[in-house]
Parts: C-alpha cells; sequence; structure tokens
C-alpha cells in the first residue's frame, strides 16, 4: 500500500509528491500543482509548462540512462486529475539517510567513491550532466549505488559544467573529498 512519504532531513523537496509503497518496492512521483512535496510544501514550480517539461526531461534521462546505475522506470502518464506521474523501482532510503560524519559511508559502502565515479562516467558517455548530484538522489540497493531525479539533467555546456562542478563540491564530496580531483575531469 502507497503512502505519503514526508522528511524534513532529506531534499528540498521541489517539485515531486513522493509515494512508497516499500512492501512492493515501488515509488510513485506525482507531478502537479496542488502535490505535497517531502518538506510537506508546496512545489517550488508553480507553471504547468515547466511541470510538464521537468517530468519530461526526468523520464526522458531515466530510459536513456538505463543501467544498473539508475533507478528503473515502470511506468509513466498523465494524471486523470491534471499532472503526470512515474513509478519507478524503490530500494530504500537515500544514502543521506544512512550518511554518518564519521564514517561518511564506509561503514555500508566501502567502495562508494569508486562507485561514484563509474557513475560520472556514465554521465559522460551520454554527454550529460545530471545538476542535482546529492545524496538524497541516490539510493544504496545493497550492491551498488544508483542515481534517481533527472528532472534537471541536461546536455553539457560550459553554463551546466559550472552547475555540476558546484553539485559535486557542495554533495558530492561529503562522500569522499578525494571525488572532487577524481570525478571533474569526467564533467
Amino acid at each position: 500500500m502507497f503512502e505519503l512519504y514526508q522528511n524534513l532531513n532529506s531534499s528540498r523537496g521541489s517539485l515531486a509528491e513522493v509515494w512508497i509503497d516499500a512492501k512492493a518496492k515501488l515509488v510513485k512521483k506525482l507531478y502537479k500543482l496542488d502535490g505535497v512535496t517531502i518538506r510537506g510544501t508546496p512545489p517550488m514550480h508553480r507553471d504547468w509548462a515547466e511541470i510538464e517539461r521537468l517530468w519530461t526531461n526526468e523520464v526522458r534521462w531515466s530510459q536513456l540512462l538505463r543501467s544498473p546505475a539508475v533507478l528503473e522506470t515502470y511506468e509513466h502518464g498523465t494524471l486523470p486529475e491534471g499532472g503526470w506521474y512515474i513509478i519507478q523501482e524503490y530500494v530504500g532510503p537515500s544514502l543521506l539517510e544512512h550518511y554518518r560524519p564519521d564514517t561518511r559511508l564506509s561503514h555500508m559502502i566501502p567502495d562508494a567513491a569508486d562507485q561514484i565515479v563509474s557513475m560520472f562516467e556514465l554521465w559522460r558517455s551520454h554527454d550529460m550532466h545530471k545538476i542535482n548530484n546529492a545524496m538524497c538522489n541516490l539510493v544504496w540497493d545493497g550492491t551498488r549505488i544508483r542515481a534517481f531525479d533527472f528532472k534537471y539533467a541536461r546536455p553539457r555546456t560550459a553554463q551546466s559544467r559550472a552547475k555540476e562542478l558546484r553539485s559535486i563540491t557542495e554533495w558530492i564530496a561529503k562522500i569522499d573529498p578525494s571525488l572532487v580531483a577524481r570525478v571533474e575531469p569526467l564533467i
């Protein structure tokens, strides 16, 4: 049974209303004007055209990047009452929920930095910058780190490179400070 996901210690909750059925291992994201984000607030994006563009971008990149490093998207479409939805696999809470300042993620993922580098190699092979490379957009499936939330992803440009680098220095570096130097050549 799907339950509304709320978490004040996760992302800023910019757009989707998130429903999780942990038993069925599914997450349903609703993209609509009257949604309630994971923070319990209205979406930051308040224009139908912009919401549709971000939803379309999420679907597009999730399909293009289909691999063991990306959560599987099972279904997507239009909501009868207006808006759009995506149903993806659910493997557990985000890496942010597992992060500890004393061990970072090494207490559960000894090769986390190597997996992140591989992920950025995948982004590079698709000539893409994800832009929001935060731990709240990454999960651990017991074997691999997996990514989701590609609504802000875009083809590489000089402008998007600066944003991608900022997401690495602000968020990814918390996993392992060496990642800034290791990932920068890949962006």
